[in-house]
């Protein structure tokens, strides 16, 4: 699939109905292909980002939604009990699933839980951070401990230093530094500032 489709695809995928059945043919007499081959492509394109394209659009959704609740909390601000649209401005708070409360002084308070956004590193340590353990040699571990285990230790090696868990299940973080300092394969050695710093 040639770049110059994918930066297409990526806009018709925002396009729905008849609009992006036209923009399709039109594409495919600039293209000079046929209709049927550009829409399998599209689709083939659509399956293999699917997530991406789901994530792009739940992205569009919270800054859209965040550009709204400012708007609200703003609007909040000028807004007392007498105002003539109280009522349809405390109704989009709630379809924002948000609360307007009333102050001491009779001002208003808009308050709207925004969605975090979900963070990428699953906890998992950076792949250079430096670890509070060291090696048989005395190096200092850096990066995950499940991936060091995975590159210096053979699969009969990990089995032999219990890194397995009784389920068969790998171990990891705490369970899996326990067994291999158990197995005197790694020892535990704070990291100094100066490391941790960088």
């Amino acid at each position: 699939m040639s770049k110059s489709n994918v930066a297409i695809f990526g806009v018709l995928a925002q396009a729905e109905g008849d609009l992006r059945t036209t923009m399709l043919a039109n594409l495919a007499t600039v293209r000079k292909v046929t209709v049927d081959s550009l829409t399998a492509e599209f689709d083939t394109f659509l399956k293999d980002n699917a997530e991406k394209l789901a994530a792009e659009v739940r992205k569009q959704e919270r800054e859209q939604r965040k550009a709204r609740v400012e708007v609200l909390i703003k609007e909040g601000e000028g807004i007392t009990l007498q105002s003539e649209n109280l009522a349809e401005f405390i109704g989009r708070v709630k379809a924002e699933q948000g609360v307007v409360s009333v102050n001491e002084d009779l001002s208003l308070t808009v308050t709207v839980e925004l969605p975090k956004a979900r963070g990428t590193g699953g906890g998992k340590p950076a792949a250079n951070a430096p670890q509070p353990y060291v090696d048989s040699a005395g190096d200092r571990i850096v990066g995950p401990l499940t991936n060091w285990t995975k590159d210096n230790l053979s699969e009969a090696d990990q089995k032999t230093h219990g890194c397995f868990r009784p389920n068969g299940k790998f171990r990891t973080g705490a369970s899996l530094a326990k067994a291999l300092i158990k197995a005197e394969v790694i020892s535990a050695s704070p990291v100094p500032a100066e490391d941790t710093a960088e």
